[in-house]
């Protein structure tokens, strides 16, 4: 029994670091093409009015502190080992 809690545990933690692969995926994706549009020569503006560039620069910024968390999220995933120091599962069960 103990041993099966252990497996489920351990499924539950590859799950989660599985699903942050995909999203550090698909958020380096968004980095890419936000800063793509950025830096494109047609988003630069001729006047103070014309702000695609900026506000492209603006969502490659939030994009990539984006991409950061879900590294560091998924750093601490792998890290951690599973120990079965309980029947439950918490967030602080590992």
């Amino acid at each position: 029994m103990k041993h099966s809690k252990l497996r489920d545990k351990q499924s539950i933690l590859e799950l989660i670091i599985q699903k942050l692969e995909e999203d550090i995926s698909i958020s380096s994706q968004a980095v890419a093409i936000a800063r793509d549009t950025a830096t494109h020569q047609d988003c630069v503006g001729s006047s103070k009015y014309e702000t695609m560039g900026l506000e492209a620069s603006y969502l490659a910024q939030g994009q990539g502190v984006r991409l950061l968390a879900l590294e560091r999220s998924r750093a601490y995933f792998k890290q951690l080992t599973i120990q079965l120091s309980s029947d439950c599962i918490a967030l602080n069960s590992y």
